[in-house]
């Protein structure tokens, strides 16, 4: 009796460390589950960890490596030697880092640290960029503390819910049942994904045209060779809507031109008034606004696959009746940037913080909010309260 007794408890012990040693269903979930956070309205915006501290980077598509604010990269690191860079980032170094409206030739490269997103971790083989992110972080509204490149966007699958306003990152491909549909995009060593954009000719006929999927813009960016296409075709209805829209890029501040255009197709589905931003460089992209147009979106890198859902797709957006630059600096909200002429006739100075519009505290709207009421919100029918020195003042405009 003794001796079938520990049999027994014997036999029960390896039962419960052989199931120990099972991972349960929950857990293979968990394990492939990276990162659920909140969703930033003007991009991918990710908190990671860098040394044990936390930091803010933007996923950006539109890179082609990973990039790091110079001043946080002195505190963390130290400069990579030359003989240190690999042959590849030669011809990197010598063809300069293309921005939307220029050329970057002087930039510094970071020996890279390891970074923790959620639960997975970017050991880094790739020196990483070094950038003055001061003018970016003031136009993005938040700072903005490094650039995760296509890179660390093809080791992941992410999921973005604009509803819900969350970003989920999946170690491995999830279940894409709920996904109303998928389709392919192309994809290259050190360039961006792109994506296909149609319209009508005047036969009836598809055009297509094949832009860039940049997740770090905040606007859809062309250029003017493609805007004279579409100009051409007679299917498409093109609106000037402002001529000096200011934009930041690594390069600095930039000004350009943007339209309205009302011709373009997503997978057979009509895109809308559109707006669209021109720029001197041959850079074709497809920005923040256009992806906010999906109800929820997926991008699965490791079969090229872009899925969707979308109930709301065709949209229209608004005509800026005026346009005011904003910039978030010293954890306010400026006027910054603008043409003294053009903003004194609202009787506005750079340099005034705001404060309010319409009654609504600014602190609670996000700075795409606020550049929509500024800009769209019918003449007499905005007020707003600035800080100008230690003065407040209301205005009408």
């Amino acid at each position: 009796m003794k001796i079938s007794y520990i049999y027994r408890c014997l036999m029960s012990a390896i039962v419960i460390l052989l199931s120990a040693c099972q991972p349960s269903k929950k857990l293979e979930h968990n394990t492939n589950l990276i990162l659920v956070t909140p969703l930033s309205t003007n991009g991918i915006v990710l908190p990671v960890i860098i040394k044990n501290k936390r930091y803010s980077f933007l996923l950006d598509t539109g890179a082609s490596y990973s990039a790091i604010d110079n001043k946080l990269a002195s505190l963390l690191t130290l400069t990579t030697p030359k003989e240190d860079i690999p042959l590849f980032f030669h011809q990197f170094l010598t063809d300069g880092l293309i921005t939307t409206n220029d050329k970057l030739n002087n930039f510094k490269l970071w020996r890279p640290l390891p970074i923790e997103i959620g639960t997975y971790t970017i050991l880094g083989h790739d020196p990483w960029i070094g950038l003055d992110l001061i003018l970016f972080s003031q136009a993005f509204g938040q700072k903005i503390d490094g650039i995760l490149g296509v890179e660390v966007f093809r080791q992941l699958n992410w999921a973005i819910n604009n509803k819900a306003k969350t970003i989920t990152i999946w170690k491995q491909e999830p279940s894409k049942i709920n996904y109303q549909n998928c389709v392919p995009y192309e994809d290259a060593y050190a360039q961006s994904p792109l994506l296909i954009i149609n319209n009508k000719n005047q036969s009836d006929q598809w055009n297509s045209a094949s832009l860039n999927v940049d997740t770090g813009a905040d606007d859809t960016v062309i250029s003017n060779e493609l805007l004279s296409f579409w100009k051409n075709s007679k299917k498409c209805k093109l609106t000037l809507d402002q001529k000096n829209i200011v934009g930041a890029s690594a390069s600095g501040l930039n000004t350009n031109e943007t339209y309205l255009i009302d011709c373009l197709f997503f997978d057979q589905m009509r895109v809308g008034n559109f707006k669209i931003h021109v720029t001197k460089n041959n850079i074709n992209k497809l920005g923040f606004d256009f992806f906010s147009r999906f109800d929820n979106y997926i991008f699965i890198p490791n079969k090229m696959q872009f899925c969707y859902n979308a109930t709301k797709f065709t949209q229209n957006d608004k005509k800026f009746l005026r346009y005011f630059s904003l910039a978030y600096y010293n954890n306010h909200l400026e006027f910054r940037y603008n043409n003294p002429d053009n903003i004194a006739r609202y009787h506005l100075l750079n340099g005034d913080i705001l404060l309010q519009i319409n009654n609504i505290n600014v602190n609670n709207l996000d700075i795409k909010q606020i550049r929509e009421l500024l800009n769209t919100t019918p003449f007499n029918k905005l007020n707003l309260l600035i800080l100008r020195g230690k003065n407040k003042i209301k205005l009408q405009i």
